[in-house]
């Protein structure tokens, strides 16, 4: 599971996630989605045939939103400081000499989201597994009362995407969920968004 970062760590990792065009609009202009690849779609080779750049911007989309591993050589575009404390929070990991991304990160208007690979939803252990940003939880945004309030529940927090979308409306945000991974995930995601109210 990830290890909550400092809060300077978690201010690089943002900086450098948006300055290398990882972002909503990066990653929509590069690959034409914003949503991660799916088997059903049948889309991960149109998104590899368009991040085969070496460059920070195709290779962090590769590592953090498609899950595909990327050879060691090629990841050394990153900054070893960002490699680095990525390893150590583990955003990524390595093995036989390539770097993978154990968890998605997706932008979502300003945030970045942390939740599970989508092929582990379809494992045997994946009864903890931790949704990302999809056509529920768009929905669920969309019904939502937004005015300004004291304290806010997001009951059932899954990666946080709601409490973060209230975290400006709201004076403090309690996020909770049944499964400890998803409050694992939503307290990384709050780190890393620099969001000290929820």
């Amino acid at each position: 599971m990830l290890t909550l970062p400092s809060e300077e760590t978690a201010r690089r990792l943002h900086a450098y996630f948006a300055d290398n065009g990882f972002t909503e609009a990066g990653i929509g202009k590069l690959v034409g989605s914003t949503s991660p690849p799916l088997s059903q779609n049948r889309n991960l080779p149109r998104f590899l045939d368009l991040t085969r750049a070496v460059e920070p911007g195709p290779v962090l989309v590769r590592l953090f939103f498609m899950n595909v591993p990327v050879e060691q050589a090629a990841a050394a575009v990153l900054p070893e400081g960002f490699r680095k404390a990525c390893l150590e929070t583990g955003l990524l990991r390595l093995a036989e000499g390539r770097y993978e991304a154990p968890m998605l990160v997706v932008p979502h208007e300003g945030h970045y989201l942390v939740a599970d690979r989508n092929p582990h939803l379809h494992a045997t252990e994946a009864t903890d597994h931790v949704l990302g940003f999809g056509p529920s939880a768009r929905a669920l945004l969309t019904a939502t009362i937004t005015r300004p309030v004291g304290r806010l529940l997001d009951l059932g927090t899954g990666c946080g995407v709601h409490a973060f979308a209230a975290a400006s409306r709201a004076e403090t945000v309690v996020a909770t969920d049944i499964n400890p991974r998803a409050t694992a995930c939503t307290a990384f995601g709050a780190r890393l968004n620099g969001l000290t109210n929820v």
